[in-house]
């Protein structure tokens, strides 16, 4: 059976062609990214500037992206993760892509990593306090 999840590197592929169909290239044109090339915004080492892209579904000819989690980040030092679902409309195969850094109150906060990852469910148990 054939297997129906993007790979990675189809993923990054996708996060860099959907990017190129829908943003404007002069916004990019500037001094943080040394070579102003658009795949510089999407490897796994990249500033938190990632977190406004794809916050709605955005598409190229081949490709379907939005970011469906941005967790974490609650204190200096914290972990943060970010996570984009990502289709291929052609082949029908889907994947989800995250990046995970730390969080940083008084430094720039930034990813130093980006996986494949999927959805699980899980059930938390939480406690309360009794006799109020």
């Amino acid at each position: 059976m054939k297997e129906n999840k993007l790979s990675y590197n189809e993923m990054m592929e996708a996060m860099i062609e959907v990017a190129k169909a829908n943003m404007d290239l002069d916004e990019i044109e500037d001094e943080e990214y040394e070579s102003g090339e658009i795949e510089d915004i999407f490897t796994p080492y990249c500033s938190t500037d990632i977190q406004e892209y794809f916050t709605d579904p955005t598409e190229s000819e081949k490709y379907i992206i939005q970011q469906v989690s941005d967790r974490g980040a609650e204190g200096d030092g914290a972990d943060m993760f970010l996570t984009f679902k990502i289709q291929d409309k052609i082949s029908g195969k889907m994947g989800y892509l995250e990046y995970s850094g730390r969080y940083s109150s008084w430094d720039s906060s930034e990813y130093d990593d980006a996986y494949a990852v999927e959805p699980k469910k899980v059930t938390v148990i939480q406690y309360q306090r009794l006799g109020k």
